[in-house]
């Protein structure tokens, strides 16, 4: 849908698929499958090492096992890493440093201070929220 209707052609990749509402209705390896098959170039496994192996090894798998799949995946990783190398030509930006991030946080703090006293000043708002 994101392509095809809406003609995004940034990565899509997927929240930490490790949250209940994927694994309460499929194993890892399944839902893996699925979502690069829905679409996904990136898929997120944040904590577990087990299920980003499992999550690998059935991709693999599936690849090995279907043509398609195989020709899918490639060219996922030839989109994903043309799209990266177009975002960050000099390479991933450095980590930030503490001094950086708390910078950071403090912007976006503001910023969003910001945003809810407009918020409260804006009269839709208010009509909304009642």
């Amino acid at each position: 849908m994101l392509r095809k209707r809406l003609g995004y052609w940034g990565l899509i990749f997927s929240d930490d698929m490790e949250m209940g509402g994927i694994l309460k209705f499929m194993p890892i390896e399944k839902a893996a499958v699925a979502a690069i098959r829905a679409g996904m170039d990136i898929l997120e496994i944040c904590h577990s090492p087990e299920l980003i192996l499992r999550a690998f090894e059935a991709l693999i798998a599936e690849g090995e096992r279907s043509a398609a799949f195989r020709k899918l995946l490639l060219a996922r990783a030839g989109q994903t890493a043309r799209t990266r190398a177009r975002l960050f030509p000099g390479g991933v930006p450095k980590e930030l440093t503490a001094k950086q991030f708390e910078s950071l946080r403090a912007s976006v703090l503001s910023f969003s201070n910001t945003v809810a006293e407009a918020a409260k000043a804006t009269p839709e708002t208010e009509a909304l929220s009642a």
